[in-house]
């Protein structure tokens, strides 16, 4: 079998042939396209936060104490976000073989992300009312936001375990092979 290997790979080299490469279908796009604009999100994110640390110079030293640790957790947290989504990008665009593993665990821990990112505003916050800064009331569509983000993380991981058009594309779904009832593309 290592000779027909060989042989493919002799004549892909030559550009004798060509390996056509699956193509992404409907659930994959949207997936691509989701992650595009996450990414898109997280670039704007990251350029807020920097844009605020560098005017907190001019707020109050207090605040400036206190706001600043929060901010740099912020940064770091959605630097390295931006990070995993682009290089699980990367995999989806070569069609990687890990792809599927990848995103489940980047899925899985996107949760106690969202929670993480969350708790720091809230101890933020805390921390900033405490040393006697006002704030307004905090909006409800926060929470409902979190819990929609939360709702379509689940629903994608279960995607990325289960669907057969996954495996079709890479090969492997998630943590498994083939399944006894596979969930349909």
């Amino acid at each position: 079998m290592s000779g027909v290997r060989e042989l493919v790979a002799e004549l892909e080299a030559k550009g004798a042939i060509k390996r056509l490469r699956p193509q992404l279908s409907f659930w994959p796009r949207l997936f691509v396209f989701h992650q595009l604009f996450t990414v898109a999100y997280q670039v704007w994110s990251l350029a807020r936060i920097v844009q605020f640390i560098s005017s907190e110079r001019n707020f109050d030293e207090t605040f400036r104490k206190v706001a600043l640790p929060f901010d740099v957790l912020r940064f770091m947290l959605y630097s390295a976000f931006l990070i995993a989504i682009v290089t699980g990008l990367v995999l989806v665009f070569r069609r990687s073989r890990n792809a599927p593993r990848y995103w489940v665990v980047v899925l899985a821990l996107v949760m106690p992300w969202r929670a993480l990112e969350w708790l720091s505003f809230r101890l933020e916050r805390s921390a900033l009312e405490r040393a006697g800064f006002a704030f307004r009331a905090e909006p409800e569509l926060r929470v409902w936001a979190y819990m929609l983000a939360s709702a379509m993380i689940i629903a994608w991981w279960g995607y990325w375990m289960r669907s057969t058009s996954v495996e079709r594309l890479f090969g492997t779904r998630g943590f498994g092979g083939k399944s006894d009832s596979p969930v349909s593309a």
